[in-house]
């Protein structure tokens, strides 16, 4: 694909876009209307649904579990910027990295 200039588009809550693309198809957006919740997973599979039917594509926060746990809590990862972590406890020698390892086969 060529280089293009970007494509913007700014509209409103609950509003539809039509979006014409570089080659000439087109896309419609559609943004999520003021009030929607994004925790009910029930609502955010019926606006996929919608969104299927009508050939549009919704943009927004479409859902989030805030009871899941994100990524950085569980992959227990490190608080600390890298950065500032003394090279010692980065890499803790080749028998702890063989241990590690031992447990990823």
């Amino acid at each position: 694909m060529p280089p293009s200039d970007q494509i913007k588009a700014d509209y409103n809550a609950g509003e539809i876009m039509p979006i014409e693309l570089h080659d000439g198809g087109q896309i419609t957006l559609r943004k999520l209307e003021n009030g929607y919740d994004p925790r009910d997973r029930a609502a955010a599979v019926n606006k996929l649904f919608e969104s299927a039917q009508s050939d549009e594509i919704i943009t927004g926060l479409l859902y989030i579990n805030e009871d899941q746990k994100d990524m950085h809590e569980m992959a227990r990862m490190e608080d600390r910027p890298l950065n500032t972590i003394p090279y010692a406890e980065l890499n803790p020698g080749a028998a702890k990295l063989k241990e590690i390892q031992k447990g990823f086969r």
